[in-house]
């Protein structure tokens, strides 16, 4: 009787332990659609000047007036077009709602912005993210066609597309991006500006960031047709230029510029602590390519970069100005590790190594300077 007893005990201490591994097994297999997943927020949606809720940003775009407010939670999907108003559109985040998203459905991009002159668009605490298997037909997460855009702490991210500026493609106005602002994971794939295409004005303050973007051509960070301004700690870093496109043909654009690339016409400038550094190129350039003008002044760096074939920092092709204590340092490339000179640009106030004092072009690989 006792050892039945026994058997009986641990025959009901077996079946309790196949219960909770079975258990614990269905807690781990919770299909991702079930309400345990996390999944997206509903949109909600709210005019804070004048009252209204929604549940589509279009819907509360186009029903707000001149300079209203509107506040965004949880997920909205659909593409946005702000016509000629001036709003602030603010995120807010909680626990319930999670991070407020605009995010892509489809090819189309989430929010385009069409102004005048007078046009005032401010983003704040947002994050705007594109679809890893969507690729854009043409431009990116951000279309902006007149007047001046604000992004202050967003997160532009993951876009895709077949044109330039996978991440945010200015035609015409001014870009400022404040704050914690993040232009990253972006892919331009055959076309140049993975992460950014300026066709004017762009400033860069803060602790801004463009990182971790590709081009198929070139600039894997920003194409700067325009005027590229970056202060303060703002950084361009860990992006990528290759030569991968059928859209692009062998020469100095082609796989050149890891991080900025600036064409004829441009006008580059970097002041206080901003930085240019960690990015690579699959033929030349791997941090600046530059046949406008580039003024590097404050304690502007541009460093770590890597160019396989010329100008492993700096690429020159038309006049660079370095002034302050700005730096070009610990840069690689088959040559010109710091700074390759093509054809008889202007240089003021270049010092390349070896001069010990005063050098501001020092201690890259194989050499500091070079030209052709």
């Amino acid at each position: 009787m006792g050892n039945s007893g026994s058997h009986l005990k641990s025959h009901v201490l077996v079946v309790i332990a196949i219960s909770i591994v079975a258990a614990v097994g269905l807690a781990m297999t919770v299909p991702s659609g079930s309400v345990s997943a996390a999944s997206p927020r509903a949109c909600k949606v709210r005019n804070v000047t004048r009252g209204g809720s929604y549940s589509k940003l279009g819907a509360a775009v186009k029903a707000a007036r001149l300079k209203d407010k509107l506040t965004v939670r949880g997920t909205c999907k659909g593409s946005t077009i702000i016509r000629r108003k001036s709003l602030t559109i603010v995120g807010i985040r909680s626990r319930r709602s999670g991070t407020p998203t605009l995010l892509t459905t489809g090819w189309r991009r989430p929010l385009a912005v069409q102004g005048v002159r007078s046009t005032r668009v401010t983003l704040k605490s947002l994050t705007l993210r594109g679809s890893p298997d969507k690729i854009m037909i043409h431009l990116g997460g951000i279309q902006i066609d007149g007047g001046t855009v604000t992004l202050k702490d967003v997160t532009v991210r993951d876009f895709k597309a077949r044109g330039e500026g996978a991440g945010i493609h200015l035609h015409r106005g001014t870009l400022r991006l404040l704050g914690t602002t993040r232009v990253v994971w972006n892919d331009s794939k055959a076309w140049s500006g993975g992460g950014i295409y300026n066709g004017d004005t762009v400033v860069m303050t803060n602790t801004s960031q463009v990182s971790h973007n590709h081009s198929g051509k070139s600039g894997g960070g920003i194409l700067n047709g325009g005027t590229l301004t970056m202060k303060k700690s703002s950084s361009v870093q860990a992006n990528s230029a290759t030569s991968s496109g059928s859209a692009c043909a062998v020469g100095p654009v082609c796989g050149a510029a890891g991080g900025i690339s600036s064409p004829a016409g441009s006008v580059l400038t970097m002041k206080g602590d901003s930085s240019v550094s960690g990015n690579t190129a699959g033929l030349d350039a791997g941090g600046i390519w530059t046949n406008g003008i580039l003024v590097l002044g404050g304690n502007s760096s541009v460093s770590g970069n890597q160019a396989s074939r010329w100008g492993g920092g700096v690429l020159v092709h038309s006049q660079l100005t370095m002034q302050d204590s700005s730096s070009i340092t610990g840069n690689s490339a088959a040559a010109g590790g710091g700074l390759m000179a093509a054809l008889s640009p202007t240089l003021v106030d270049v010092v390349c190594a070896p001069p010990a004092i005063g050098a501001n072009v020092f201690g890259n690989t194989p050499d500091d300077c070079d030209s052709y």
